[in-house]
């Protein structure tokens, strides 16, 4: 009753305004009822989608290892296919056995071995233009003197069969004579109707009898071989547009459509420079591309062996060689074709063509090809053996080609 009363006394809109207070403080309100639904229903979905997206999150880390195991075997397919192709250091195409010396005479004078020779034809004649040493290796090692002044160039005329008929050590003239070297290691091309040798020009600082670190440079020149007069004529070192090393070695040189190339390195860098001048045997970059043979990446380095040679119409054939072992390196050979068009190489046999191990002479771990004779289809491999013999080897194409893969 005494609210009904009170009630009566409060005017109708101050009634109305403290019920819509009332309604909005406990929540009684229908719009603010259908507000805190909608919010419910909201915040439910909410839930319901973040539940949905840690069920996808789950899915997709399922997927993802999934596809990464999927990939993983596809990608060990493919170095599976990779490997049937890759380069193998293992065994060789030739056999030791196969292997026969050249040089039998001329020992008597040169105790130390006719090794490494370079080789060419000259007035239907066949030459080879070897290195002769006059003392032991173990002499050498010891006596400086005999090292400096031990090594001399042999020039050999040989039979088509490689039966030797004369042998003449020739006279170096125009050398350096401030210092003392050596001259090793010859290989021979023909420009311009001139028999030129490349070689290596072994030069020994004035301390190098009294020291027992045997420090040495080596650089790369080109002499002219002159028959008649029996003379080894030097010409000069080629300047390439790059720096070089302290010991330069494994240089090879062709005469490709008139023009003269100067190969470098194989890899991991494929180096090849082009003759600008002759007069300064200037030689400015040709070709200069990474290279990284599958079977071979894992060799620091692999150097040029033999001056390249006619093999077919579209190609030619020059080898390359590296040294692999535990604790005695042995050198391994590999036959490369490069193309006439672009002189980059694009076969490569998948065994080594020759491998050391087991040469005779002095040093079983070394074969070392220096020169490459076309032979009817065939090729005749010439080479030093054990740092000791001269020695040849056929190489039958059949057999060659069967081995070769591509590295385009």
């Amino acid at each position: 009753m005494i609210l009904k009363f009170l009630g009566s006394l409060i005017p109708d809109f101050v009634k109305k305004q403290i019920y819509c207070f009332f309604q909005a403080l406990t929540g009684y309100s229908p719009e603010i009822q259908s507000q805190h639904k909608l919010i419910e229903m909201l915040t439910e979905k909410k839930l319901i989608l973040e539940h949905q997206v840690r069920r996808l999150e789950e899915v997709s880390k399922r997927l993802a290892a999934a596809v990464e195991t999927v990939d993983s075997r596809l990608n060990a397919k493919t170095i599976l296919d990779v490997e049937s192709d890759a380069v193998s250091c293992d065994g060789a195409l030739i056999p030791s056995e196969a292997v026969q010396i050249i040089i039998r005479e001329g020992f008597d004078r040169y105790p130390g071995g006719i090794y490494n020779p370079g080789h060419f034809t000259c007035a239907g004649k066949s030459y080879l233009l070897a290195r002769g040493e006059k003392h032991m290796e173990i002499e050498r090692a010891r006596d400086a003197s005999k090292m400096m002044r031990g090594s001399a160039p042999l020039l050999t005329e040989c039979s088509p069969d490689f039966t030797v008929q004369s042998m003449k050590e020739l006279q170096l003239v125009g050398f350096p004579s401030r210092v003392d070297f050596r001259a090793e290691d010859f290989r021979v091309f023909i420009f311009q109707e001139q028999v030129y040798a490349h070689h290596s020009l072994i030069q020994f600082p004035p301390y190098f009898r009294y020291r027992d670190d045997k420090t040495y440079f080596s650089k790369q020149v080109i002499s002219r071989v002159d028959i008649e007069k029996k003379q080894l004529v030097y010409c000069g070192a080629p300047a390439l547009d790059r720096n070089l090393a302290l010991i330069e070695k494994n240089w090879l040189y062709l005469e490709h459509d008139g023009e003269v190339y100067l190969f470098y390195g194989f890899s991991p860098f494929y180096l090849v420079q082009k003759l600008v001048s002759w007069g300064r045997f200037e030689f400015k970059t040709f070709i200069d591309m990474p290279l990284r043979i599958f079977g071979l990446h894992h060799l620091p380095y692999v150097s040029f062996s033999s001056n390249p040679v006619e093999y077919d119409e579209k190609h030619y054939l020059l080898f390359v060689h590296a040294r692999r072992g535990k604790q005695i390196l042995d050198y391994l050979h590999w036959g490369v074709l490069i193309s006439k068009t672009t002189l980059k190489p694009v076969f490569i046999s998948k065994k080594p063509v020759l491998r050391g191990g087991n040469a005779r002479g002095v040093y079983p771990h070394v074969i070392f090809i220096t020169a490459v004779i076309p032979s009817g289809r065939d090729f005749d491999i010439i080479m030093g053996e054990g740092d000791y013999y001269s020695s040849v080897a056929k190489l039958e194409r059949s057999l060659f080609e069967k081995n070769l893969i591509s590295i385009e």
